[in-house]
C-alpha cells in the first residue's frame, strides 16, 4: 500500500481541528515529512505544529494506534477585553492529581484568529466576554472557576483552545507491566516522591504497589543527573502462582549413596552406601502434605488470570502400615523396611534383592528385618542384618553376618577371605574353603 493511500486526514466542520487516520493494512514507518505532506494533500495553509507531530510520531513508535488523534489545530481568535491562560509552573516537568497549574487572565487586546486552511477569523466571532476561557479543558483537567486542575499525571499540552494533559505513564500491551519517564521535580519545583507516584497511580486506577526499587533507583538517578529518566518500571502485574502438588514427607530417609562413600584417606568405597531405611514398630514413618491452591495473577486492570492448582496424590496404607484418624499420619505396624511402590506404603519385615548383591547394590546393611538374595552374592560385599539371610544361588568371598539363620540355595565358594556368621542355623548344598561361625546348627 502506498504511502499516499495509507494516511488521511479528516477536518472538522468549522476548520479548526483535523485529526489522522492510518490504514490498519500500513505497517511501514511513518515518518514526520509523510504527515506534513499529508496535511498538504488535505488543504491546511497552518504551519504544522511540531508539538503534536512529535506526540503522534511517538504514540506510533510505541505500537498506540494513532488514528482519530488531532494532528493539527486552527488558531482561536481571542476577543478584546477577554482571558488567557497564565501557567503557575514550568510546562517542561509533569503535574500530579490535584495539582492546580493554570488560571485566566484578562487579556487586553483582541486578536484574529485562523482556521486550518488560513482564514481568517475575527477578534469579534469568539465567544466573549470578560469571564470567557482562553482555553477550554480535555483529557485530564477540570475547571474550578477560573483556576485548572490536574487529574492525572502528566505534562500539560496547551494551544488555541485546548487544554491537556498528556501521559506519561504506559501499560504495554500485555496489560502486565506499567513503565514511563521519570523526571526529577514537577510542574511547580517539588521532588518527585514515591508517594505521589502511588497518588497518580491510584487516580488511574491502578491499585497495585509499585516497584519500589526500580523506581527509587530511576528518582535518585533523575535527582543526580538533572535529566529525565525514559522506560522504567513503574508497576508490575501479579504472575499466577501454580500450587505445590501433594506429596509424602517421609520420616526415615533413604541415608545410602548412589556413588558410595569416601573414606577418611579420601578414597571412594563404591561398594559401601549406607544403611538401608528400617523403622520400629509403632513410629511415625510418614506424613502426608496436602496440595496448595497457588494464587491467581492479576493484570494492571484488574483481570485474574487462572492459576493452576496443586493436586493431590492419595498415598494407600500397604502392608503393616496404619493410616491415622486424620489421613495424612502413617504409623508402622512392624518393624522391617520401609517401602514405597505403587502409590502404597509398606513396611517389610523382609528386603528383596531380585538379582546379585554387586556393584549395582553395594553393601546391604540393616538394623531391623531380613534379607532375602534371589542370586549370588559376589567376592567383596557384606550382607548385615539382625533377622534372617536367605540366598538362592552361591556365595563367593563375601561377609554375611545375621542374628538368625543364613540359608545357601547354593554353595559357598570362598577363597579363605569370606565369613559366614549367624546367631542361628546355617545351610547350604557344599562349602568350600569357607569360614562358618554359627551359634547352631550347620548344614552342608
Amino acid at each position: 500500500m502506498d504511502v499516499d493511500s495509507a494516511i488521511s486526514i479528516s477536518v472538522s466542520l468549522d476548520a479548526m481541528t483535523a485529526t489522522v487516520a492510518v490504514s490498519a493494512q500500513f505497517k511501514g514507518e511513518i515518518t514526520r515529512n509523510m504527515l506534513q505532506m499529508a496535511l498538504v494533500r488535505a488543504g491546511i495553509k497552518l504551519p504544522p505544529d511540531n508539538k503534536l507531530l512529535d506526540g503522534l510520531l511517538a504514540d506510533r513508535t510505541r505500537g498506540e494506534n494513532i488514528s482519530g488523534k488531532v494532528i493539527a489545530r486552527g488558531l482561536a481568535p481571542v476577543p478584546a477585553q477577554g482571558t488567557r491562560l497564565v501557567f503557575s509552573g514550568d510546562p517542561n516537568f509533569p503535574v500530579f492529581p490535584g495539582d492546580m497549574f493554570a488560571h485566566l487572565e484578562l487579556s487586553g487586546e483582541g486578536q484574529a484568529g485562523r482556521n486550518l486552511f488560513g482564514e481568517v477569523i475575527p477578534p469579534d466571532t469568539a465567544t466573549g466576554g470578560g469571564s470567557a476561557p482562553a482555553a477550554f479543558p480535555e483529557k485530564g483537567v477540570t475547571r474550578v472557576g477560573d483556576q485548572f486542575f490536574a487529574l492525572r499525571h502528566g505534562l500539560v499540552e496547551s494551544g488555541d483552545g485546548y487544554l491537556g494533559i498528556k501521559e506519561v505513564f504506559y501499560i504495554t500491551s500485555n496489560q502486565m507491566e506499567l513503565k514511563g519517564t521519570i523526571f526529577s521535580r514537577d510542574f511547580s519545583g517539588r521532588p518527585t516522591t514515591v508517594s505521589r507516584v502511588r497518588q497518580a497511580l491510584l487516580a488511574a486506577g491502578i491499585t497495585l504497589p509499585p516497584c519500589l526499587v526500580t523506581l527509587r533507583q530511576a528518582m535518585a538517578k533523575a535527582q543526580s543527573s538533572g535529566k529525565q529518566q525514559d522506560g522504567v518500571l513503574i508497576v508490575s502485574g501479579l504472575n499466577p502462582r501454580p500450587g505445590q502438588d501433594g506429596y509424602l514427607d517421609m520420616h526415615v530417609r533413604d541415608q545410602r549413596f548412589k556413588a558410595g562413600i569416601t573414606d577418611a584417606h579420601g578414597r571412594i568405597d563404591y561398594r559401601q552406601r549406607g544403611r538401608l531405611p528400617t523403622v520400629a514398630k509403632g513410629a511415625l514413618i510418614a506424613t502426608y502434605v496436602e496440595a496448595t491452591a497457588g494464587q491467581p495473577g492479576r493484570t494492571l486492570d484488574n483481570r485474574y488470570i487462572p492459576n493452576m492448582p496443586g493436586l493431590n496424590r492419595p498415598i494407600r496404607a500397604g502392608t503393616n502400615v496404619r493410616l491415622a484418624d486424620d489421613k495424612l499420619s502413617y504409623y508402622a505396624l512392624a518393624d522391617g523396611l520401609l517401602i514405597l511402590q505403587d502409590d502404597a506404603l509398606s513396611v517389610s519385615e523382609v528386603y528383596y534383592v531380585h538379582g546379585n548383591v554387586d556393584m549395582h547394590t553395594g553393601h546391604l546393611e540393616m538394623e531391623r528385618g531380613s534379607i532375602h538374595v534371589k542370586g549370588s552374592v559376589i567376592s567383596g560385599f557384606r550382607l548385615n542384618c539382625p533377622g534372617s539371610i536367605v540366598v538362592e544361588k552361591t556365595v563367593e568371598d563375601a561377609r554375611l553376618t545375621a542374628g538368625g539363620d543364613i540359608e545357601i540355595g547354593g554353595g559357598l565358594v570362598m577363597g579363605g577371605k569370606g565369613l559366614i556368621r549367624a546367631g542361628g542355623n546355617v545351610a547350604c548344598l557344599f562349602a568350600s574353603k569357607a569360614r562358618i561361625d554359627a551359634e547352631g546348627d550347620v548344614s552342608v
